[in-house]
């Protein structure tokens, strides 16, 4: 049985970039017409343990502040998505062997040396404002934003992406770029 946290999480999974779009299009277009059983392999992936460690002891570590918590938890009431965005960031103490790093860690990030931030556009989990955020303190920072690109795949999408890597790697001077990378969406013909 699909739950409404089912299916907000499987929108907000959906929003990590525009591969996962079509999916959850056709997936709202048979909830509407009553298709219901169209969420059953969705949930049972959901629930079958498709987590990845990783990523929860990194959100876990990350911990927030009190007033972090309460955001989130006076804008979950509200929200579309209610509390699934957040549902993913749990407390370190929930986590054997993962602690929080603290206040210190979730101050204000300062550094010198040349910095490369690269963003999607359509990253609905880790968005282009997120690296603007961060800028104040990066003296030397440039930032590479990849109009249509998602959180998944973002560095495959353009080989342009790999050679402003490289250039950046070489020392070569860069500055702030928007580069339209290709539709994952729409099926490409094979090279020949």
């Amino acid at each position: 049985m699909a739950t409404a946290f089912d299916v907000q999480f499987i929108a907000f999974q959906s929003m990590r970039g525009p591969e996962h779009f079509p999916r959850f299009v056709e997936l709202l277009g048979a909830l509407e017409a009553g298709g219901f059983e169209h969420m059953a392999p969705l949930v049972a992936d959901l629930r079958g343990g498709s987590l990845s460690m990783m990523s929860v002891a990194m959100d876990a570590a990350s911990g927030m502040s009190p007033a972090r918590r309460e955001r989130i938890a006076r804008e979950a009431k509200t929200a579309l998505l209610g509390g699934v965005v957040n549902a993913g960031a749990p407390e370190a103490a929930w986590v054997p062997g993962v602690k929080d790093l603290g206040d210190a860690f979730r101050a204000p990030v300062r550094a010198r040396p040349p910095v490369l931030l690269i963003s999607g556009t359509l990253d609905g989990r880790t968005p282009a404002d997120n690296a603007e955020a961060l800028r104040p303190g990066l003296s030397r920072s440039v930032h590479l934003v990849l109009e249509g690109a998602g959180h998944d795949g973002l560095f495959q999408s353009d080989p342009r992406i790999l050679e402003r890597i490289r250039a950046f790697f070489r020392g070569d001077r860069l500055r702030d770029e928007r580069l339209q990378v290709p539709d994952v969406t729409e099926p490409r013909a094979p090279p020949k």
